[in-house]
C-alpha cells in the first residue's frame, strides 16, 4: 500500500507538470482517468520531440481486467523496450488498489503471506509491474524536463546522454571490471540495483537509527559523495546499477540525519515529556495490530470484509513506516485505513447497506464512513483526502493545521508537531476496537485474549470506548474549518530563453 500511494502521488505530480506545460486543465464533469489520458496524449510545450506521436501508440483493443481504459481517444506511451504504457489505466489501477478493489492477491501476500514466507503469487508480479510502469512514466517526464533545461543552458553532453534513453539505465561498460576494488566498497550484482537490507530498516531507535546501522549506511553513502566529487573510490567507473545502490544509501543517510535532528527538536520542545522509548512502544503496537488484522483477513468468510481487513494489515504498517520518514504521504495511506475500517464495520453492522455500496462504482470513502456510523469523522476524512492527492488546488498546509486541531489536551504551539502521529494512533484505536468486535463473532476466546494483549500495549479498545466517543465529537466540531488557499502558486519565468533554443521550449 505504501508503494501504491507513493507512486500514485508521483504520477499525479508529473501529470500535473505535463499538463502545465501543455496548457491543460481538468474540465468540469471530466473523470480523472479521462483527464490523465488527455494530458499524456497531448503534446507538451517544453519539448515536443520527446513526447511526440512517434513515441505514442493507440490504445490496446482489449484491455485486461475489470479496470478499463477511458473510452475517449487517447494514446499509449511506448518505452524503450517496445512495451506500451497507458497512464490512465495505471492511475485507475493504483486507485482501485488503494480502495481495496484490485490486485487483492498481491495485497493479501503483502499483508500476511510475506510474513509466513509464502512464495509470490502471480498477482504480485502484476502489482509490481504496475508500480514499475508508473515509475517509468515519472522517470521519463523527469528526464525530459532535465534535458530541456540542459538544452536551454547549452549543456550539450547532458542533452545527448538523456536523449539515448528516457526510461532505462545507460549501457553497461565492462572494460574496467578487472580493476581492484577499493576498501569498504561492495559491488552490486550485475545489472540490478539491490539496496542492502540495512538501508531499508524503519527509522526506529533499535533499527534504522541504531548507531552501527547509521555508520554502515553513511559509509555506503560516502561512496556516492566521492563519485560526485570526481573521485573513483573503486578504482574504476561504476555501472548505473551499482551507482543507484550507493545513491540510495546516500539518500537514506540523509533521512537518518534528518530523523535524528527531528528527535532533537522534539526533545527540545517537549522537555521532560520527551521519551524516545515511546517510538519502540508504538512499533510494538502496530506490529501486533497489523498482524492481528491480517489474520482476520485470512479467517473472515465474507470476501469483501476479508479484503478490507487484509488491506488494513498492509496499509497501517505502511502509514506508520512513512510517518517515521516524516512523510505527509503517510496520511494518504491512513485514509485507506480509515476507509477500509469503515467498510469492515459496515459489513458487520449493516450488511445490506454494505452490499449496496459495494455494487456502486461511485462509492466514496465518505459513503463508508456514514454507513459505519462515523459521520463525525468527515473532517478527518477531508484532511486526509487533501494530503492524498497532488493537484493545482491542493491545500496541504491547511490540512496539516486541521489535523493539529483534532488533538485534545495538547498545547497549540506543540500540536502541529504531533498531528500526524496522533491521527495514526486514533485510527489505529478505531481499528483495534473493530477488530475485537469482528473476532468476537469468529471466536469469543480469541477476541478476549486479543483485547488483553492490546491492553498491555495501551490500545485498550474496550476500556477507551468513551474516549473514542469524545474524540469523534471533537473532530465533528471542526467540520466547518476552512483549509485556506492552494499550496501551489505561479512563479515568474526563471529560465530565460537561450538564443540557441527553439521557441517550442518556452514554458506555457
Amino acid at each position: 500500500m505504501g508503494a501504491a500511494a507513493l507512486v500514485r502521488n508521483q504520477l499525479e505530480r508529473w501529470t500535473f507538470h505535463r499538463a502545465t506545460n501543455a496548457g491543460l486543465e481538468q474540465q468540469p464533469g471530466e473523470s480523472t482517468a479521462e483527464y490523465v489520458a488527455r494530458v499524456w496524449t497531448a503534446e507538451d510545450h517544453f519539448h515536443p520531440e520527446w513526447f511526440s506521436t512517434e513515441g505514442l501508440s493507440d490504445p490496446l483493443a482489449e484491455p485486461e481486467g475489470e479496470v478499463r481504459e477511458p473510452s475517449i481517444d487517447h494514446k499509449h506511451v511506448v518505452i524503450s523496450n517496445g512495451s506500451e504504457i497507458c497512464p490512465a489505466l495505471l492511475y485507475e489501477l493504483l486507485s482501485e488498489v488503494m480502495h481495496g478493489r484490485a490486485l487483492l492477491e498481491a495485497v493479501s501476500w503483502d499483508s500476511n503471506g510475506m510474513l509466513q514466507s509464502e512464495e509470490w503469487p502471480d498477482g504480485m508480479s502484476v502489482a509490481v509491474g504496475v508500480i514499475v510502469d508508473a515509475i517509468t512514466l515519472c522517470l521519463r517526464e523527469l528526464r525530459a524536463a532535465v534535458a530541456s533545461l540542459a538544452e536551454r543552458t547549452g549543456r550539450d553532453a547532458a542533452v545527448e546522454a538523456l536523449r539515448r534513453s528516457l526510461d532505462t539505465f545507460s549501457e553497461a561498460s565492462r572494460e574496467s571490471e578487472s580493476h581492484e576494488e577499493a576498501p569498504n566498497v561492495q559491488p552490486a550484482a550485475p545489472q540490478v540495483a539491490t539496496p542492502p537490507l540495512l538501508t531499508l530498516m524503519p527509522l526506529l531507535p533499535n533499527e534504522g537509527l541504531n548507531p552501527e546501522v547509521r555508520q554502515s549506511v553513511a559509509r555506503l553513502g560516502a561512496v556516492y559523495s566521492a563519485v560526485m566529487s570526481g573521485q573513483r573510490p573503486a578504482g574504476r567507473l561504476f555501472r548505473d546499477d551499482e551507482l543507484t545502490t550507493y545513491t540510495f544509501a546516500w539518500h537514506r543517510a540523509r533521512s537518518i540525519r534528518a530523523a535524528n535532528a527531528a528527535l532533537d527538536t522534539e526533545k527540545r520542545i517537549l522537555g521532560d515529556q520527551f521519551n524516545i522509548d515511546s517510538l519502540t512502544g508504538r512499533a510494538t503496537r502496530w506490529v501486533l495490530l497489523t498482524e492481528s488484522v491480517s489474520l482476520l483477513g485470512r479467517w473472515h468468510q465474507r470476501p469483501e470484509a476479508s479484503a478490507a481487513a487484509t488491506l488494513i494489515g498492509t496499509a497501517l504498517r505502511s502509514a506508520y513506516w512513512l510517518w517515521l520518514e516524516d512523510d505527509d504521504r503517510a496520511m494518504s495511506v491512513l485514509r485507506c485505513v480509515l476507509e477500509q475500517a469503515s467498510r469492515l464495520r459496515t459489513w458487520r453492522i449493516k450488511p445490506a447497506k454494505a452490499a449496496v455500496l459495494e455494487s456502486r462504482v461511485e462509492t466514496t470513502p465518505r459513503d463508508w464512513l456514514e454507513a459505519a456510523g462515523w459521520k463525525r469523522l468527515a473532517a478527518l476524512n477531508r484532511a486526509l483526502g487533501e494530503l492524498a492527492h497532488t493537484k493545482s488546488t491542493s491545500r496541504w498546509t491547511g490540512a496539516r493545521e486541521l489535523l493539529a486541531k483534532f488533538q485534545m489536551d495538547v498545547e497549540d504551539d506543540k500540536a502541529i508537531y504531533t498531528a500526524r502521529g496522533a491521527s495514526i494512533d486514533f485510527v489505529a484505536q478505531l481499528v483495534a476496537q473493530e477488530l475485537c468486535a469482528e473476532m468476537e463473532e469468529i471466536s469469543p476466546t480469541i477476541s478476549e485474549k486479543l483485547c488483553e494483549v492490546f491492553l498491555h500495549v495501551d490500545l485498550e479498545p474496550r476500556q477507551q470506548a468513551q474516549t473514542v466517543e469524545e474524540q469523534l465529537d471533537h473532530i465533528w466540531n471542526h467540520r466547518g474549518v476552512d483549509l485556506g488557499i492552494s499550496d501551489f502558486v505561479k512563479l515568474p519565468e526563471l529560465w530565460p530563453q537561450s538564443t540557441a533554443t527553439s521557441s517550442a521550449l518556452q514554458p506555457s
